[in-house]
């Protein structure tokens, strides 16, 4: 076992969780290595790069936009990760800083389970991407757009099932269904729903509602900009931009994200708990 260390040190800045973790790590007897990000705050440390290579698990440290930015590679890789939550929220951590020591301890015993989380694989342009979240198509804000609203036709298998006038379009998975598609509005599907999740974002028309539908199914979303961009966001970062018509398809990817998880967490209580806390922080 070789523990790969990953913090956003905005989250971490003095480390002290991190050293934490590692001291926990070096009285079990367990092997770690540090991201390069970390290279020069740790110079004695064996150090890795985003290939994960020789890594068996990676403990991530920071929110969860920290764990998605690195959860391509480890699904990639097939490492499971453990979050280590710092931010707001943390649905996708696992353990919280006052945990570490019983986390380390399971972690020596193999005494966790490793749960999979269904990705997006989102293809435009020629090129694939994957997701953790959703796939956002959102109205770009200038002053060119003039307030036009985007038309995006939805289809499944080719078949069209939908259209929306809207300020944009999320894709999500059952995980991304607590992110941003909460806020639009959608509904919260649990982690082992193989689904998406279609939700429009301020859509023009009174028949709208999100749709959910069989990940087994291929889905295509064309965007009409109307004189408009429109930016696809996929995990949260920018990645296309186009002042013209766009067309991507989607469907469940084949690599999935893993995550260890340990038997005394339970899924509903840490939705009632996180929501709980988010709307009152």
């Amino acid at each position: 076992m070789k523990i790969g260390i990953y913090t956003n040190k905005a989250k971490d800045p003095s480390l002290s969780v991190t050293k934490e973790f590692m001291r926990e790590l070096m009285a079990e007897g367990i092997e770690f290595a540090v991201h390069h990000t970390l290279s020069e705050d740790f110079s004695s440390c064996e150090v890795f790069d985003n290939d994960l290579c020789n890594i068996t698990h990676l403990a991530v440290f920071g929110g969860d936009g920290t764990i998605l930015s690195i959860a391509k590679q480890a699904a990639v890789r097939n490492v499971p990760i453990l979050g280590i939550n710092l931010g707001n929220v943390g649905f996708l951590a696992e353990l919280e800083p006052n945990e570490l020591s019983v986390g380390v301890r399971m972690l020596k015993e193999s005494t966790y389970t490793v749960e999979t989380r269904k990705m997006l694989s989102v293809l435009v342009d020629g090129e694939h991407l994957l997701a953790l979240n959703d796939a956002v198509f959102l109205r770009e804000n200038s002053p060119q757009a003039s307030g036009r609203m985007l038309r995006l036709s939805v289809y499944v298998e080719n078949e069209l099932i939908d259209q929306f006038v809207a300020d944009g379009l999320i894709v999500s998975t059952a995980t991304g269904s607590t992110a941003y598609s909460l806020s639009a509005g959608g509904p919260i599907l649990m982690p082992g729903v193989g689904a998406y999740l279609v939700t429009p974002v301020n859509s023009h028309t009174l028949h709208t509602r999100p749709l959910i539908i069989s990940g087994e199914e291929r889905l295509r979303v064309e965007v009409d900009t109307n004189g408009a961009s429109c930016i696809l966001s996929v995990d949260g970062t920018v990645t296309k931009t186009a002042s013209c018509n766009m067309c991507s398809e989607i469907m469940i990817a084949e690599q999935g994200a893993t995550f260890l998880r340990f038997n005394n967490k339970n899924y509903y209580q840490k939705l009632i708990k996180k929501l709980n806390k988010w709307g009152t922080s």
